[in-house]
Formats: C-alpha cells, sequence, structure tokens
C-alpha cells in the first residue's frame, strides 16, 4: 500500500485550511442560523410560525440530497480536471452539474408550490389554525431553496480557481444573511430569499470586477476562456492513423517546451504503447490526450484495464512502459473511465 504517515513538512497546511475553511464556517453557523430563525419565528409568527418553519427546514433538508449529490461529483471530477488544467473539460462538468441540479429543483419546488397542505399532511402538521401560514410560508421558501443550491455549487468552483475570498464570502453570506433579512421583515417569509438575493448580487459585483482587470476568464464563474500555451489537449478515435497524428503532434509540443530529447523519446514511446493498447484491446470508443510539462495523461472510456504491473508473455510493449517509467506511472477507474496519468520527471 506505500502507507507513509505523513510530517508536519509533507502537508501544505495553509492550503489545507484555505480549501476547507469556507465548508466549515458554512457548517458551523448553521447551529446560529437555525436558533435565528426559531427566535424571529416564534416573536413575531408564533407558534404557527414555528411549525411552518420547522416544515420548511425538513424540506430545506430534502433539498440537500440533491445539492450534496451534485457537489460530490463536482469535487472529485473537477479537481482532476483543474489538475490537468483542462477549463473546456471544467465548464463542462459545471454546465452539466447546474442543468441537472437545476431541472431537480424546478421539479422540487413546483411540488411544494402546489402541494402545501398534503406536504403538511405527510409530516404530520396539519390543522385549521397553521394551515394558513404554512400555505404562505412555503411557497416564499421554495425561492430559497433555489437559490441556495445555485449559489453554493459556485464555491468549489471558486476553491479551485484560488477566489477564496468569494467562496468563504459565499459560505457566511449563505448561511447568515437569509436569516437576518428574516429577522429584519419581522418574520416576512421572503426575507430568506431577499437574503440569498442580497449574496447574489455582492458576488456578481465581484466577479465582474475581477473579470474587469482580468478578460481571460469567465462571468460569474471566473474559469480561464482560453486554454493555456503550454497546454497539449487531444481527443482522438481509436484508429491508428489518429494514434500515428497524435504521436506526432504530442511530440512537437514536448520538445517546444525544451524538455531532453530522450525524456521525450521515453515519453513518447511509452504513450504510443498504451494507445496502442487501448485502441487493439481496450474496445474504446475515444482517448482523451491531454500533456503539460509535468504530466500526460490518458482518458479512454474502454473496459477497466490496468497496466500498472502488467506482464503480457506474448508482448514486449507495456514491459518496457512499466520498465522506463519505474513509479512515474499511475492508474485509476473513475466515473467510467480509465485514467492513466504519466509524470515527467
Amino acid at each position: 500500500m506505500r502507507f507513509k504517515i505523513p510530517t508536519l513538512k509533507d502537508l501544505e497546511l495553509s492550503k489545507i485550511l484555505s480549501f476547507g475553511l469556507p465548508l466549515f464556517f458554512s457548517t458551523a453557523l448553521l447551529s446560529i442560523q437555525y436558533m435565528g430563525n426559531n427566535y424571529a419565528a416564534s416573536t413575531f409568527l408564533g407558534d404557527g410560525g414555528l411549525i411552518a418553519l420547522a416544515i420548511c427546514m425538513q424540506l430545506f433538508s430534502f433539498s440537500m440530497i440533491i445539492l450534496t449529490g451534485t457537489l460530490r461529483t463536482i469535487q472529485p471530477v473537477g479537481a482532476i480536471l483543474k489538475g490537468l488544467e483542462d477549463h473546456k473539460g471544467m465548464k463542462l462538468l459545471i454546465h452539466r452539474a447546474y442543468a441537472f441540479m437545476g431541472i431537480c429543483l424546478v421539479v422540487y419546488m413546483l411540488v411544494i408550490v402546489c402541494l402545501p397542505e398534503q406536504i403538511s399532511v405527510l409530516l404530520g402538521a396539519a390543522n385549521e389554525q397553521t394551515m394558513p401560514i404554512i400555505r404562505m410560508a412555503l411557497p416564499a421558501f421554495s425561492l430559497h431553496i433555489i437559490m441556495q443550491a445555485l449559489l453554493y455549487n459556485l464555491m468549489p468552483v471558486y476553491q479551485f480557481y484560488d477566489h477564496k475570498n468569494l467562496a468563504l464570502f459565499l459560505s457566511v453570506g449563505q448561511t447568515l444573511l437569509p436569516m437576518l433579512c428574516f429577522w429584519g421583515m419581522k418574520g416576512h417569509w421572503m426575507g430568506f430569499f431577499v437574503g440569498q438575493i442580497i449574496t447574489a448580487v455582492v458576488i456578481l459585483i465581484s466577479t465582474f470586477l475581477i473579470k474587469s482587470k482580468d478578460k481571460k476568464l469567465s462571468a460569474i464563474f471566473l474559469i480561464p476562456e482560453t486554454e493555456s500555451d503550454a497546454v497539449y489537449d487531444s481527443t482522438i478515435p481509436t484508429n491508428h492513423q489518429a494514434l500515428g497524428e497524435t504521436r506526432i503532434g504530442l511530440r512537437d509540443f514536448l520538445l517546444s517546451l525544451d524538455i531532453p530529447q530522450s525524456k521525450v523519446n521515453h515519453a513518447i514511446l511509452c504513450t504510443e504503447e498504451l494507445l496502442k493498447n487501448i485502441i487493439d484491446h481496450g474496445h474504446a470508443k475515444y482517448v482523451d490526450v491531454r500533456a503539460t510539462k509535468d504530466i500526460i495523461s490518458l482518458h479512454d472510456d474502454g473496459k477497466p484495464f490496468n497496466p500498472i504491473g502488467y506482464v503480457d508473455e506474448n508482448g514486449l510493449g507495456l514491459k518496457i512502459v512499466n520498465t522506463l517509467l519505474s513509479e512515474n506511472m499511475h492508474y485509476d477507474y473513475r466515473f467510467n473511465q480509465n485514467m492513466v496519468t504519466i509524470e515527467l520527471k
């Protein structure tokens, strides 16, 4: 397993803490938000308001299933894409995440708006005294649920691209501002939504100012619009003609980075052998080839296959690859993809 207990020198504590702080604050401040919401509801709306608030919080918890599920996809996949400097892939990931989440939450919102009485019966809170306030509370609170999810998904993107102040503001603003507005508007249910709108306005203004200083960034998400010149990126069909063209293109790219000729020769030989193995035996439809001055990555949608340590008695190709690369090659199978990474040490 090559297990090693890390020392403080091995850990980049500042990066770990700065990446984890937004989620920490967001979670820690939830208790303050709940107490503030309860106080405002009991002060301005009475027992009926507390019951309606309890239903709203329960519906909010259900919506977090959609949100956290989306985040658990964005974070690992986004980390891989950011490590590969694949800005185009990051944009595609975020757009698909928002499309999925948007459809789910719109359907969820329609259920809340159209069926407040049925929801209150299901949660055991239906009576003549509380129903009027529940009918008023649920549609307004559903807008808060939508805005919460749309804004919260921005947090990992800002963390990936070192806009940590924006991520930190999101974690604090999204937690406290809805509560403060609900309190300040004396228990008006639109206060939650108003707090989210204020958060969104601050984020929009901040991203506009950042983009005005760097025109290469996309609006709102602040992902670089163009790929770096120091990145080779190609998606190829699984045939030998494409393999030959990729070998030439990748070789020219690595040489343009002033990488030593011997290192380039080894990298091209190993990459070509790995691609040939994918084309001949992997049953893949495509292969993504991406390279920087530090790594070459190969992603394909073929059957799972780990080339590390593989020995074929009838061929020497992968044996040569494993001999040349030694510990500089890494394999993983995630999201229905073989992922091979070659470190250009």
